[in-house]
């Protein structure tokens, strides 16, 4: 197959595979693959090939029109979708993560030239891409026993110190030899 044997070629004189393209729109929308799902399908043994030739991973997500990036994604133009509906945005942050979980990429980027989308794009665009590349909108998972572990048992419920915190300190304030 020519894919593998350009891969092989290409990989004796490379350290990284970069994966750059527009996620797929018409499958985490149509409901019926989870965003694993895809991967499994569609990634998961290429990486495979590419780790098995020693490369590192580079993923790059491209929200908007690889050619022309003041419109929205050709699938999410075909669907009459965009990346301002929040739906939309949470189906890229599901894909994302998912991304992480099954590929470990060592290099991700959460969207492509972002500077051009700023000035070619529609301002309410621009706007969306920037929010689902928030990191800092995204809620940390919460366990549900976490609350079972919200002291280690040196402080109270209400963290007040019991006994056996100064006896910690004192451990931990120790100068370790070497």
């Amino acid at each position: 197959m020519a894919v593998l044997q350009g891969i092989d070629l290409w990989s004796q004189r490379a350290e990284l595979a970069a994966i750059h393209e527009e996620l797929p729109w018409t499958d985490l929308l149509g409901g019926i693959l989870s965003p694993d799902d895809i991967l499994d399908r569609d990634k998961v043994q290429l990486v495979d090939y590419l780790r098995g030739k020693g490369l590192k991973l580079y993923f790059m997500a491209d929200l908007t029109d690889g050619l022309s990036r003041g419109e929205e994604a050709p699938q999410l133009r075909a669907l009459g979708r965009s990346i301002t509906e929040l739906d939309v945005q949470w189906a890229y942050r599901d894909y994302m993560l998912a991304v992480e979980r099954k590929l470990h990429p060592e290099f991700i980027g959460l969207a492509a030239e972002t500077n051009l989308i700023r000035v070619a794009a529609p301002s309410a665009v621009y706007a969306a891409v920037v929010t689902a590349i928030d990191l800092a909108s995204i809620p940390p998972p919460i366990p549900s026993n976490l609350p079972l572990f919200v002291n280690i048992g040196l402080t109270d419920s209400d963290f007040n110190a019991k006994p056996a915190l100064a006896a910690w300190d004192a451990l931990h304030a120790r100068r370790l030899i070497p």
